[in-house]
């Protein structure tokens, strides 16, 4: 079974569709619960299943199989199904808490480089005014 490249997958309770990979490759984080899922791609019938993403942070695999449509104007009269399919890739999942852990580590490193330029800026001004004020304490004694 061939791939679609570009397919358009979209989840009913979001706004947010996904393309798939050239090979028909997909992923979609979602968390556990019932959705209805819908993939399209340009000369294929649309398909729509209801997916259950199971507790637990296992991830599950869901694949989709379209069907070539053909209208009026293409291939009209042809009765050749050709099938190929959208597959959800076969990723190794990854935990909620490492995308947590990740997200925490990134702020905080952020909040440190933001907090080494206020100091850095600090240094480089507080040097400036001395150097302006020696100079002014220069050219007094030298009158």
């Amino acid at each position: 079974m061939l791939g679609i490249k570009g397919a358009e997958i979209i989840v009913r309770k979001y706004n947010h569709p996904v393309k798939s990979a050239s090979d028909g490759d997909y992923w979609r984080l979602l968390i556990p619960g019932t959705y209805f899922v819908t993939v399209q791609a340009p000369g294929y019938a649309p398909v729509t299943k209801e997916v259950i993403v199971p507790e637990g942070g296992t991830a599950a695999s869901y694949n989709f199989e379209l069907e070539r449509s053909f209208d009026a104007g293409n291939d009209a009269g042809s009765n050749t199904k050709f099938s190929s399919e959208v597959k959800m890739g076969n990723k190794k999942p990854v935990s909620i808490s490492l995308i947590i852990g990740l997200t925490v580590i990134c702020t905080i490193a952020l909040a440190l480089a933001v907090a080494l330029m206020v100091m850095v800026v600090k240094k480089f001004k507080r040097s400036k005014d001395n150097v302006e004020s020696g100079y002014v304490a220069v050219q007094s004694q030298s009158d």
